[in-house]
């Protein structure tokens, strides 16, 4: 899961140090404590599905160790983060946190400003939201995963670029999930074509896609 590995990436701590073992907590009935990580490959997420354990999702209160950009801001060091996973609500840094959960709040009045801090970045971020470019590039076919994956990265870009240069952070970080989308995907194709599984045509195809989108990410 993408979360306790970022966490961990950002803190240098293992999960058992920072905190954050998995994507949610696991609360069984009257259980207020919750446990942070069910096994796998034993029928326990079952219990979540039938409602007998509650899943609640991880948010940046999680947290039990400082990330990079808290340790700088302490430091009177400015840090600008955009789109690192459990950064919702953004929390308070010297600099700024745009969250990982952005791009599912823009129509949320309740939650489209607990996105970001400090709360003075809102007009950039607001102006980032339309996308100048409109068209997707040759190749990209409207309404398909890669499609939806780079609208997205594109839109935390443009108002990543804004911020970097309205606050100029000595450190500035940026998470693009595209590539991992890709891969859900399209992973078996960039592999060496195995015999009789997929026809040559899908196989270039399918193929092309996760090269375009490498491509994209090395121009980023």
């Amino acid at each position: 899961q993408p979360n306790p590995v970022w966490t961990a990436v950002a803190t240098g701590m293992y999960p058992a140090t920072n905190g954050v073992r998995a994507t949610a907590r696991y609360h069984a009935r009257q259980d207020p404590r919750g446990i942070g990580l069910l096994p796998d490959h034993s029928l326990s997420h079952v219990l979540v599905q039938l409602g007998f354990v509650r899943d609640v999702p991880v948010t940046a209160a999680g947290w039990g160790s400082r990330p990079l950009w808290k340790i700088l801001s302490d430091a009177g060091m400015s840090a600008g983060v955009v789109r690192w996973p459990l950064t919702h609500p953004a929390p308070p840094t010297l600099g700024f946190v745009l969250s990982d959960r952005f791009h599912q709040v823009t129509d949320s009045i309740g939650e489209f400003p607990r996105a970001m801090f400090p709360p003075d970045i809102t007009r950039t971020v607001q102006a980032g939201l339309p996308d100048p470019g409109g068209e997707l590039p040759t190749g990209f076919i409207d309404g398909s995963p890669e499609a939806g994956a780079l609208q997205r990265d594109r839109l935390y870009s443009r108002i990543a670029r804004a911020l970097r240069t309205a606050k100029d952070p000595r450190l500035f970080a940026i998470r693009y999930e595209g590539l991992d989308t890709i891969g859900h995907y399209y992973y078996d194709y960039a592999q060496p074509r195995p015999p009789g599984r997929v026809s040559e045509e899908d196989w270039r195809r399918h193929a092309q896609v996760v090269d375009r989108y490498y491509a994209y990410i090395d121009g980023e």
